[in-house]
């Protein structure tokens, strides 16, 4: 054995010489790896593979045979080359390698064991060619593939742009930071592709002027021809944004101008990197010919426009729409970085397009984009129309950042909309759904999320955001399953009256009850009042449920009749909804008369709100109630949008204090509230009753300022109709 491996190691020394003197006629890369050494080491290299790479002998001799390799280098390549090397076999690859200077190149490698007549391993040679032109050919078919295949599905042109950015990249240092600034209007470069530099550098560049020393970018456009600068530190290119240079690390930097083909300027390619590099001809030369192709791109986006525009864009406003919003979000998640989709609905639209029309409400919506557009104009960022009311904004954001640029949306509510030639404000209502590199989510998900977290913002007074939170779906998910059971619970007769009294506050003497909606679900159990009315409003229930709760005091009232107990006046709350159905108060009658109840028993409570729907028809159907002997309180007085120029019109006997003045009366500015709101019951003949009482104090508080009624759980909380019949059982 050991003259055998005597023997290898003897024609190994024999023929290395020769096969390095062989390697020397070439002039393509060749390099010789040693098969002994478990880490396969280059023991040769030849002059022409040298030169190709920019490493000297010293650099390589006994180094691993994939020293050369890089961040863009395929690793399965790699494992395959070696196994292939344990197992003494040929291989043909290619791999992307990586120079001394760290620019990569494509090679194309051909490796060859050497063996003996006995069929023993001697070396390993491979053969190197350098095919980076051939590969920077290949990409730029497929860019122009690319783009003919983006265009036709409608991606937006800097997406496109973006791509092609991306595979430039791809050819130069790991350090070069690539971009396309096109002219707009007015003659200033705008970034229109640059992910790879600061958010800060690109807002600080956007829209330079073309002139001498406006940067690489300017003076490319100024001279029309490539600009170069090996040493920005040390030129004048930059000194109108020096600080910023120096903050962003740059040292050299180079740009080529866009032309079409009537070699009109277009813009610029521009390239930063944090070495010193100079690029060759043949890097201008490739990045002249991706200029070629953006110029393609531009021609044929524009060509291609009207049939996009009819696909992609919402006719009434000029915005993209939720198809092409949705093509965009895909392509961001496509990314796997972290950004948000933001639904901004304008609250009062509805308002605006009843007075001013169709046609300005979309012009308030198109206001509004444009002023987001102001807000986020990152060229990531996309704006679209979402519904009728609202739009929709998409952008990738540091996680950093989502503090900073999300409460910024609140901004485009500060000043009014100027709708057919007057001032119009609105409040906004913001939903906010986050996404990183590890969402699962798709477009649709991601703004179903948005919706849900919009729908939580309306329940907020003014302008207000909601950020999503996966406990938003669970709620959502049930209330879903709340509005699906509303149907059927009320065939199931399960919405029961349960009755607050209402109280003389000097002797706390029950006068009256308010009949407060309850539901005790049989699949969901107990649903707070507050989730389940906005939901039989929205189902069209809302009558049939008030009915219900209407039907169900008066059977009360008979029992207590059939048993000669007191009757006590009962306040059933009304939704606006329902109080200007047609039949509305028919149907009250009908019901009132049939249960052979004094209608003096039933009282209806109603939001201050009322007056603003349609007055006139509310006055008519408040004297026929009054007529027909049930009178109606005005609920929750002093939140909402009463007017005191009708109110003294309607023929109410009761204004009922909200609680939210309660809370905090001690406050001069609530105390002052409920001070007017009680003088204002008594010189209009009303009572004033203060609703949310819990504390001594403020049963005081009341009594001094005039108040003589009230009610609130430190009387009684609200109780089932066998509970009041136990306390007034007790009383009495």
């Amino acid at each position: 054995m050991e003259d055998s491996n005597h023997k290898i190691e003897q024609e190994r020394d024999d023929l290395y010489p020769w096969f390095c003197r062989f390697g020397e006629q070439f002039d393509i890369g060749f390099i010789i790896i040693d098969p002994i050494q478990h880490t396969f080491p280059i023991s040769y290299a030849n002059e022409a593979f040298l030169e190709m790479t920019g490493f000297t002998m010293d650099d390589l001799i006994d180094k691993p045979f994939n020293s050369y390799a890089g961040p863009l280098t395929d690793v399965e390549y790699h494992e395959e080359l070696k196994r292939h090397l344990i197992e003494e076999t040929s291989y043909h690859t290619e791999l992307m390698k990586y120079k001394k200077d760290g620019s990569p190149f494509w090679t194309e490698m051909v490796v060859e064991p050497l063996k003996n007549a006995e069929g023993k391993l001697l070396f390993f040679v491979a053969f190197v060619f350098d095919r980076t032109d051939r590969k920077r050919n290949e990409s730029l078919l497929k860019m122009q593939d690319m783009i003919h295949t983006k265009i036709d599905k409608g991606h937006a042109l800097s997406v496109i742009l973006q791509e092609i950015c991306n595979t430039i990249e791809t050819f130069f240092n790991q350090e070069i930071h690539s971009s396309i600034l096109l002219l707009d209007e007015d003659q200033k470069l705008r970034f229109a592709a640059a992910k790879s530099l600061s958010q800060e550098f690109v807002q600080q560049v956007d829209g330079i002027e073309i002139g001498l020393n406006n940067g690489i970018c300017g003076t490319a456009a100024f001279l029309k021809k490539p600009v170069i600068s090996e040493e920005i530190e040390k030129e004048d290119l930059w000194d109108f944004k020096r600080d910023l240079i120096r903050k962003s690390g740059f040292q050299s930097g180079w740009s080529v101008p866009i032309f079409n083909g009537d070699q009109q300027l277009l813009g610029t390619f521009a390239f930063y990197s944090s070495n010193k590099l100079k690029p060759t001809d043949d890097d201008i030369f490739f990045i002249n010919q991706a200029a070629v192709l953006v110029s393609l791109a531009l021609k044929y986006s524009k060509s291609q426009e009207e049939i996009l525009r009819l696909a992609y864009t919402d006719t009434d406003t000029g915005l993209f729409n939720r198809h092409y919003f949705i093509n965009e979000l895909h392509d961001l998640l496509s990314d796997r970085k972290h950004g948000f989709v933001a639904i901004i609905e304008a609250y009062e639209y509805r308002q605006i397009s009843d007075i001013y029309g169709r046609e300005a409400g979309d012009e308030l919506i198109s206001q509004m984009a444009n002023r987001v557009k102001k807000t986020f104009h990152g060229f990531d960022d996309v704006v679209a129309r979402f519904s009728s009311s609202s739009i929709v904004l998409a952008g990738l954001s540091p996680k950093k950042e989502e503090d900073l640029r999300i409460p910024n949306l609140l901004k485009i509510a500060s000043e009014p909309y100027l709708v057919n030639n007057e001032k119009v404000y609105t409040s906004v209502k913001i939903g906010v759904a986050f996404f990183s590199k590890k969402t699962d989510e798709d477009a649709e998900e991601l703004i179903r999320f948005a919706d849900m977290a919009l729908s939580i913002s309306k329940r907020s007074p003014g302008n207000a955001i909601e950020i999503f939170r996966n406990e938003h779906d669970k709620e959502a998910k049930r209330e879903m399953k709340i509005f699906n059971q509303i149907s059927s619970a009320l065939q199931n007769d399960e919405f029961e009256p349960y009755l607050q009294p209402k109280v003389q506050l000097d002797t706390g003497k029950i006068i009256a009850f308010e009949a407060l909606a309850r539901w005790n679900s049989s699949e969901l159990g107990f649903v707070p009042p507050d989730v389940f009315i906005p939901m039989a409003e929205n189902l069209g229930k809302i009558c049939e449920l008030d009915q219900q709760l209407l039907g169900k005091v008066l059977r009360w009232h008979q029992d207590r009749k059939a048993k000669g107990l007191p009757l006590y006046q009962v306040a059933v709350n009304i939704s606006t909804a329902h109080f200007f159905e047609k039949r509305f108060v028919h149907d009250v009658l009908a019901l009132v008369s049939k249960s052979g109840i004094d209608p003096k028993y039933i009282r209806l409570e109603l939001t201050e709100s009322i007056g603003l729907v349609d007055f006139e028809e509310a006055k008519k159907k408040f004297n026929a109630l009054l007529k027909a002997g049930i009178h109606s309180s005005i609920d929750d007085f002093g939140v909402g949008f009463s007017s005191l120029s009708y109110l003294h019109q309607l023929p109410v006997s009761e204004l009922k204090i909200d609680r939210s003045f309660l809370l905090n009366i001690n406050d001069p500015g609530n105390a002052a509230t409920v001070q007017t709101i009680i003088q204002l019951s008594g010189n209009l003949d009303m009572t004033a009753i203060a609703e949310g009482i819990e504390e001594e104090e403020q049963i005081a508080i009341l009594r001094a300022m005039g108040c003589n009624y009230g009610q609130g759980y430190y009387f009684h909380k609200p109780m089932d109709i066998a509970s009041a019949n136990k306390l007034l059982e007790q009383i009495n």
